[in-house]
């Protein structure tokens, strides 16, 4: 495995970082594909984001999994310094992740494997027996202690504030069980004094689930154009609701010339008002997996292709967005119906 730092592109711009010869996944090298996303700089296996071998030479943006939540699919603020994992500000207690000197930190896995590296090494113990797999990690992690001048103090502080959060997570589901206990005892009860009902009761207490396939059909229910979106803003008080939730066609520039005039489906997530002159409120677009707001002059008003709408599913299957469920998408569709067929 190559641990070196080098451009996958040959011409640079002054937005351009290094991007990393390794993918961020397995620590192995190989062919990459490189994230689109601005200063970004990791790579990835094809197989590693569970990608087809297209996806090497595919123009369509792509932004890797550091740049949402990986919890509730929002806009990260603190990434594993180790792997692809990411989680916004509300989900970082929830998550277990452990925030080292208030900027990025390690999830979870990466935090236990360093513990049990810089205890290994403390002990003087022989870290030659290691797998492929963390031999690799374990040379990544070296890199990155060195790159971003962390301490053992640094670690030993994070350390400190991770368990803090596992003892209050387990207190948590302490207080879960015992509360579902007694749930589960209220339903026995109730199930005994009826059993004639009792299929009826064990029915109504599973959570059923359905999420919408994102084929052509269900997508075009919630799909808006620019004009669309144009129409939607007069009518102010609705305009969030309305649009949250649906898919646009975005054309997304991008530091590489293959992929300069790729378009893209994203999902809309909310939206951003921004004061201009006078009273005038400018309204910009929030996205799922695009590090900026985006501008109605930037949706597309023509349909999307099959090729878009398959990388769209491809993006739900590893997470970058939120799949609706058919409650969902069905509620969405009512809504929008009337403003659909005008349009």
């Amino acid at each position: 495995m190559g641990m070196g730092s080098k451009s996958l592109n040959e011409e640079e711009t002054p937005n351009d970082v290094e991007s990393e010869d390794w993918c961020f996944v397995c620590h192995d090298g190989g062919k990459l594909r490189e994230c689109d996303f601005l200063k970004c700089g990791k790579a990835y296996h094809y197989k590693c984001v569970g990608q087809k071998r297209s996806f090497l030479r595919s123009e369509v943006e792509w932004n890797c999994g550091r740049h949402s939540c990986y919890c509730c699919c929002g806009r990260s603020m603190i990434s594993c310094y180790m792997c692809p994992k990411a989680v916004c500000d509300q989900c970082i207690y929830a998550a277990g992740f452990a925030r080292v000197r208030q900027e990025n930190g390690f999830c979870k896995d990466c935090m236990e494997f360093v513990l049990d590296i810089e205890e290994s090494m403390e002990k003087g113990m022989n870290l030659k027996d290691l797998s492929t797999t963390e031999g690799h990690l374990k040379e990544y992690y070296e890199i990155i202690k060195k790159q971003e001048g962390l301490t053992l103090d640094d670690l030993q502080s994070a350390k400190g504030r991770w368990k803090i959060l596992e003892k209050r997570k387990s207190s948590s589901s302490l207080d879960d069980v015992n509360e579902n206990k007694r749930h589960k005892g209220l339903q026995e009860i109730k199930l005994k004094t009826n059993k004639t009902n009792l299929r009826e009761e064990v029915v109504r207490n599973i959570p059923a689930i359905s999420f919408a396939s994102l084929v052509p059909q269900n997508v075009r229910l919630i799909y808006l154009t620019k004009s669309l979106v144009q129409k939607l803003l007069k009518q102010p008080e609705s305009f969030e609701d309305k649009v949250k939730g649906t898919f646009v066609r975005v054309g997304l520039s991008s530091n590489n010339m293959r992929r300069r005039k790729a378009h893209q489906i994203l999902q809309v997530t909310g939206i951003t008002k921004i004061s201009s002159d006078g009273d005038i409120m400018d309204i910009m677009l929030q996205a799922s997996n695009v590090p900026h707001d985006i501008s109605i002059d930037m949706i597309s008003d023509s349909d999307f292709s099959e090729k878009e709408c398959e990388d769209l599913r491809q993006q739900a299957e590893v997470g970058l967005l939120k799949k609706p469920t058919v409650e969902e998408l069905e509620q969405k569709a009512r809504i929008l119906r009337e403003d659909v067929v005008d349009d």
